[in-house]
């Protein structure tokens, strides 16, 4: 059977192959596509797009540095502050000179003028003449008093200059318990000339140090009597930066005093100030010494304590301190205190330590308050006593003394429109050799007051009150000098631009007060007259 497959197989075989030979040629032939081809564009929907804030991310966000430890040094030095009136103004005045010319009861003569148009642009000057002269019904009581001062600044690159000079001529009458024999009262006529330079760095030098020196001479005498001074001084800072200044000063006071009939005096001194200061934020302090040698070669170590601080919620600062000093009493310095001062006085130079302390308040830049209390200590404090014998004059006597005083201040300003000034000052002397601090006042009140009503009119009044004060007589009995209560009003109206009116009423309440004893003051005193502008 197997056989007989495997022979169909095989003969299946040998007709295929047969076959496959004899068909195995495929003749050419052509085939033809014929199609039309139109090309479209797929329409597509457009797209539409709106305008949308991305979502709000409400994720918060943590940052996280990583520094490294290091200290690094700042260092700041901050410009040298200048006095603004040292810069060059560039506000012309519309009429910078004028003249004005008055007069009134008591034979008052009232003189005064103003020269301001030389000026530039880097310098400034200022000139002043004045006169008042006035004479009671009381025989022999008359005064003057002439004066021109002129000043003036230059500014430079490297150099600020200030420069001034005063000349004076007063005259005082010796009318005080003046015996009429037919012969006219003594008087004494003062007169005094004062020549003063100072110059300040302009720009900081290469050592970042302010300097300010300052030079002046004085003459000042009346019959039988002349003064001489040189004074000079110099002044050098420098910041040390973290709100630490340094500074030293050395001042130089030499005076010279002549008599007539033969003899002279010298009364010098020298100081030293080296001080250091710091300034952070609210708080101020400073802490110096000043060496001082003086008259005789006399020295003495003065303090210079201060600090003071402003709370930054609230408008107040305190304030306390220990400050000396030495007052040199010069014949200027005691005859412009008491004109009827002696030939031939003492001299001795006053010594004055100060332990204070205090509050200031301010509030809208409008009010302001200054408070102080301070125990006084004095060596060698000048007092001035009658000289009953020939000429109504005073002499000098020295006493050291202890006081406690306090001090008030208020101040109220409303633009130009009103301002109002008042301060006092009560000083109980607990400890001393005499029995009071002759002619020294316990009590001194000052207000000033101004009100501007109108654009051309302004009124003024002041206050002026002393009590407290104590002098001997000519049985060597102590007397109470009567209180002093000065008032006065003043008032001036523009009419135009250039003219202006003016009037002065002094002692409203008509006071005869002493101020020194058996002096009696002017009474009731009204003057006026004209200002013209040019």
């Amino acid at each position: 059977m197997k056989k007989y497959c495997f022979f169909l197989i095989a003969c299946f075989a040998c007709y295929t192959s047969k076959a496959q030979k004899r068909d195995s040629i495929i003749k050419d032939q052509t085939i033809e596509v014929i199609q039309s081809y139109k090309p479209e564009i797929k329409q597509v929907s457009k797209p539409v797009f709106t305008p949308n804030l991305p979502p709000k991310d409400t994720a918060k966000p943590r940052f996280q540095y990583q520094l490294s430890e290091e200290v690094i040094p700042y260092s700041y030095t901050a410009p040298a502050l200048r006095p603004l009136a040292l810069g060059a103004d560039t506000v012309k005045l519309s009429f910078p000179n004028y003249v004005k010319l008055g007069g009134g009861n008591l034979s008052t003569i009232n003189f005064d003028a103003g020269i301001g148009q030389f000026q530039g642009e880097d310098y400034q000057t200022a000139i002043q003449l004045h006169h008042l002269q006035q004479q009671s019904n009381l025989k022999y009581q008359k005064t003057s008093f002439s004066g021109l001062t002129a000043s003036g600044a230059l500014q430079t690159s490297s150099l600020n200059y200030t420069g001034d000079l005063k000349i004076k001529r007063n005259a005082y009458s010796l009318y005080g318990g003046f015996v009429d024999t037919g012969v006219a009262a003594p008087n004494y006529v003062y007169t005094g000339v004062n020549v003063a330079a100072t110059a300040t760095n302009a720009r900081d030098n290469k050592a970042l140090i302010d300097y300010t020196a300052r030079v002046a001479a004085d003459y000042f005498a009346r019959q039988g009597m002349a003064e001489y001074a040189f004074n000079g001084s110099v002044l050098l800072s420098k910041k040390l930066g973290q709100g630490f200044t340094t500074s030293f000063t050395t001042e130089l006071y030499l005076a010279y005093l002549d008599y007539s009939i033969g003899g002279t005096a010298s009364n010098n001194m020298v100081l030293f100030h080296p001080k250091i200061q710091y300034q952070y934020k609210d708080l101020i302090a400073h802490a110096g010494i000043k060496p001082v040698i003086g008259r005789g070669n006399s020295s003495y170590f003065l303090p210079d304590l201060y600090i003071s601080y402003k709370f930054p919620a609230a408008a107040v600062a305190f304030f306390g301190g220990w400050d000396g000093s030495l007052r040199q009493n010069t014949f200027q310095q005691l005859a412009e205190y008491n004109p009827y001062l002696q030939a031939g006085y003492l001299i001795n130079q006053t010594q004055q330590e100060e332990l204070y302390g205090g509050l200031k308040v301010g509030i809208a830049n409008n009010f302001t308050f200054t408070g102080k209390v301070g125990h006084l200590n004095y060596h060698q404090l000048p007092m001035f006593l009658n000289n009953w014998v020939g000429e109504n004059n005073f002499f000098i006597t020295y006493d050291q003394v202890k006081a406690m005083a306090i001090t008030a201040m208020v101040r109220y300003d409303l633009a130009a429109l009103f301002s109002i000034n008042v301060g006092g000052t009560y000083t109980n002397y607990y400890q001393s050799t005499y029995a009071h601090v002759w002619h020294e006042p316990s009590f001194k009140l000052h207000a000033d007051f101004s009100f501007r009503p109108l654009k051309d009119l302004q009124i003024t009044a002041y206050n002026r009150m002393m009590d407290g004060m104590f002098a001997l007589n000519s049985f060597n009995q102590i007397e109470k000098l009567p209180t002093i209560f000065d008032l006065g009003l003043g008032g001036e109206y523009q009419f135009v631009s250039r003219l202006s009116t003016f009037i002065n009423l002094n002692n409203l309440l008509n006071q005869k007060y002493q101020r020194w004893y058996n002096y009696n003051a002017y009474g009731f005193n009204i003057y006026g007259g004209l200002r013209l502008k040019f």
